[in-house]
């Protein structure tokens, strides 16, 4: 099984390969703070924490979210006709993967 610190450095990796570009180091303790305790409790209904399920196909499957939030802040940025992808285009991708996801280990949109 994988440490936090292995699943954190991962999610940053897949986060900047949606974007297309290295997240910023601001963006990187955005997500930190946002995922690094969620990575090993569990949510309820569920019988395993995400670190638990990383390395299996439920992982996996949590993985692809990951870009799917690179992708889709790059996608804001574009439609924005911003040069860069700004942080506030990182926030708005969270919510909306995670308010669209069906996986049963992604963390609940905020609000919720």
């Amino acid at each position: 099984m994988p440490t936090r610190e292995e699943v954190m450095q991962k999610i940053c990796d897949l986060v900047s390969n949606g974007a297309g570009e290295r997240i910023s180091s601001d963006v990187e303790a955005t997500l930190r703070s946002r995922y690094a305790v969620w990575i090993e409790n569990k949510k309820q209904g569920v019988a395993t924490a995400p670190i638990d399920v990383w390395d299996q196909e439920d992982g996996r499957k949590l993985q692809r979210q990951f870009e799917r939030i690179g992708k889709s802040a790059a996608r804001r940025a574009k439609e924005g006709k911003k040069d860069k992808i700004g942080n506030d285009d990182y926030e708005a991708a969270f919510t909306e993967v995670e308010s669209t996801s069906d996986c049963p280990h992604c963390p609940e949109p905020p609000g919720t």
